[in-house]
């Protein structure tokens, strides 16, 4: 079975352009989004704003050369550390990201990225186990609309729970191919499945360090990569996965992620590993 990394790129002419807050967005991050073209959950509604508040849109471009810029998403641990994919960072070269914002056209913070750390398992096997990694980025400014994501040691009794949710800036529809997409964060609650549903659904080993969640016509596509799979608490949302990669099937991607779910990074089980690259500031709890 071909994995696909849910990551978005598409070659955009350089353009400035300027948020509310007087920050300067990256060339073309959202300018080059007009005629209603932009990313989204599948099955999805808009967010409210300030309903994820560590929600960020990672703009990047790759070594190789070419004009191509990359959309991922990630969840902010901290003023100056974000969590995503570890395929997020594959040829990275540089980028920016946003946070404050359900729009890529909104009042929110844009933050430069100094740097990134993946896991080293990562690029050593064909199943895209760990495929986690944390960018270091200037640091950013706590407020109503910009907050730490939650994250947690414990998690078994969250995995018993089958309602989820994932959010993202990704593609929500395909046209002749092509994905179709818009500017705005879009959520959606999707299925969590079982372990062993999840190998017999994928009809491929699963390690303990994934997890697998999807429903009909809901989920996660190209350019949500390193978004959060989220629990509801008493305390609030948790973030127990990272949007790792999914089916290559435009029509099962859109219409059966019930029957071939997308997979995500299991967090609670890099614990340590995220202790250890952000030297101590921040814990699961």
């Amino acid at each position: 079975m071909l994995h696909i990394p849910l990551l978005l790129f598409a070659s955009l002419v350089p353009a400035a352009a300027q948020l509310h807050s007087g920050s300067s967005a990256p060339a073309s991050a959202y300018s080059a989004l007009s005629d209603d073209r932009s990313w989204k959950i599948f099955g999805g509604v808009p967010a409210r704003e300030a309903q994820f508040p560590f929600m960020v849109f990672i703009y990047y471009q790759k070594t190789t050369g070419k004009k191509d810029v990359h959309m991922c998403g990630g969840t902010l641990l901290n003023e100056r550390f974000v969590l995503t994919a570890a395929h997020c960072t594959d040829a990275f070269g540089s980028g920016r990201v946003m946070v404050g914002s359900t729009t890529l056209d909104g009042p929110g913070q844009w933050s430069s990225i100094r740097r990134f750390m993946s896991h080293t398992g990562f690029p050593e096997n064909p199943y895209l186990y760990h495929d986690i990694a944390i960018f270091e980025i200037d640091p950013v400014q706590l407020n109503y609309y910009v907050q730490p994501v939650r994250i947690v040691k414990r998690d078994a009794a969250l995995l018993r729970k089958r309602k989820t949710t994932v959010i993202g800036f990704g593609t929500y529809n395909f046209t002749n191919m092509a994905p179709i997409t818009s500017s705005y964060l879009r959520v959606t609650n999707v299925i969590l499945f079982s372990h062993w549903e999840c190998v017999e659904k994928k009809g491929e080993y699963i390690s303990r360090s994934q997890l697998c969640a999807g429903d009909r016509y809901k989920g996660t596509g190209p350019g949500d990569s390193g978004g959060p799979l989220l629990v509801s608490t008493r305390d609030g949302l948790v973030q127990i996965g990272i949007t790792s990669h999914g089916s290559s099937d435009i029509d099962e991607m859109m219409t059966k992620q019930h029957e071939n779910p997308d997979v995500y990074v299991r967090v609670s089980k890099y614990c340590l590993w995220i202790a250890h690259k952000t030297e101590g500031e921040v814990n699961c709890q």
